[in-house]
């Protein structure tokens, strides 16, 4: 079974001054057995 991410974001306090993006729609596939 492989892994599978798709348009992932996180803002770290979001909706406040302080607000960071931490990741803006990111994708990554990770093929079965091409990890340990």
């Amino acid at each position: 079974m492989g892994i599978t991410l798709e348009n992932v974001s996180f803002t770290y306090q979001e909706g406040t001054p302080l607000s960071s993006s931490a990741l803006a729609d990111v994708s990554l596939t990770i093929e079965d057995g091409s990890y340990t």
